[in-house]
């Protein structure tokens, strides 16, 4: 079940060679197994409960790598105590790593703690480093639902003051699948470009500006809507459609023969045998705004929205020209248009606005959000996900969560 991050096959035979026996090495930097379950929380565990999780404090006093390294047998190995040490900056563990499997060769034998000035005269083995390492993969994980946490419970608290029963209800249910799901799990059952780390979900409780990999995660739903409604003639792009379509248009010599852009001659196929008649997409704008476009074929118009209000952008309005040209449709006469978009009224809202507005112009009873109805959209959403997970695959990935 374990793993040494950091330290490969070769590395590990290159030290053995002039150092430690292979067998002796790996001993001395693998957590054994018997201390493991009492440092490291299980990854069966749910996502609430890696909340109550005890992980180590990072040390705020910094220290050279050598002044790690000792020559003496270790004297302290009980989890007991070695839970309790502050860990090194990561930065620091990351140069230990690199460093350790040399240094055995010198004779290193064991770990100082001059991080931690009070058990400076203590000597731990060499695998408190593959600990420390563990920590450091892991703490991110908990950080960033302690804060969707967190999040969770003040919304909720301001829902219950406003009455709001709907949004209590929404967080109520997010926190039960947070009490059943993994925190080892992955995002599974989604389209590989909307990621695999499923403590990236935190995202939508919180703030944050959505990523590509959300905005994915949210034109999978909508795919997945359709294909519900049997609307198959609708085309819902990635979020990297429109990017990979403009560098089509910056190479045009290359687009008809490129594998690459091969999606498109086959989504212009599509059109021409009346396949599709829809193109619905999210454009990143200079990698920091969302808007939102559909290509309606039956009425000749491109639909643009900007939840800022601005109107189409002329990098977006040529490489629709061209792509429409290039493919004879520019002789259906197509016009511009307004797609219909609630204003965001702050720096992060962008992508779940755009998204809303495809969602509610392509689904029949879909209404667009309320301004002031972001936050409870944006957990709508993480909800939506989490009953879309596929649970099914409950095998545990070794390879992933080994220490």
């Amino acid at each position: 079940m374990i793993t040494i991050y950091g330290f490969s096959q070769r590395r590990l035979a290159d030290s053995a060679d002039s150092g430690l026996t292979m067998n002796n090495l790996k001993e001395a930097l693998v957590i054994p197994h018997e201390v493991e379950p009492l440092l490291l929380p299980n990854p069966q565990l749910s996502i609430l409960e890696l909340l109550k999780y005890w992980l180590p404090l990072i040390a705020t006093t910094t220290s050279k790598t050598q002044e790690f390294f000792n020559n003496n047998t270790p004297m302290k190995k009980s989890a007991q105590a070695i839970v309790l040490i502050p860990s090194p900056s990561q930065a620091t563990v990351i140069a230990l790593q690199n460093q350790l499997l040399e240094a055995t060769t010198k004779g290193i034998r064991s770990i100082w703690c001059p991080h931690v000035p009070h058990l400076k005269n203590e000597t731990y083995p060499l695998w408190i480093v593959t600990y420390w390492a563990s920590v450091d993969v892991i703490r991110p994980i908990r950080d960033a639902w302690q804060a969707a946490e967190h999040y969770l419970a003040e919304q909720k608290q301001d829902w219950k003051v406003k009455k709001n029963a709907e949004g209590v209800e929404v967080v109520n249910r997010i926190f039960a699948a947070l009490s059943t799901l993994r925190w080892s799990d992955k995002l599974r059952g989604f389209m590989s470009n909307a990621g695999r780390d499923l403590d990236k979900l935190s995202y939508y409780a919180s703030n944050k500006w959505l990523t590509d990999e959300h905005a994915n995660q949210m034109l999978d739903l909508l795919r997945r809507d359709l294909d519900r409604r049997v609307l198959l003639e609708i085309f819902v792009g990635s979020s990297w459609f429109f990017a990979k379509l403009r560098q089509a248009f910056e190479a045009k010599e290359m687009y008809r023969t490129a594998k690459t852009y091969r999606q498109y001659q086959n989504l212009a196929l599509d059109i021409q045998a009346g396949l599709t008649d829809k193109v619905s997409f999210l454009v990143n704008l200079d990698q920091n705004h969302w808007v939102a476009v559909v290509v309606d074929i039956q009425l000749h118009k491109i639909l643009y929205g900007d939840p800022l209000g601005m109107t189409i952008p002329r990098l977006v309005k040529e490489t629709l020209d061209w792509w429409l040209n290039y493919h004879s449709f520019d002789t259906m006469g197509f016009t511009y248009d307004q797609l219909p978009i609630t204003l965001q009224k702050d720096s992060f809202s962008c992508g779940l606005l755009s998204w809303n507005a495809l969602v509610a112009h392509l689904i029949d009873g879909a209404e667009l959000l309320a301004a002031d109805a972001v936050s409870e959209g944006r957990l709508q959403v993480l909800l939506d996900i989490i009953y879309e997970l596929d649970t099914t695959v409950r095998k545990f990935d070794h390879d992933q969560w080994t220490y």
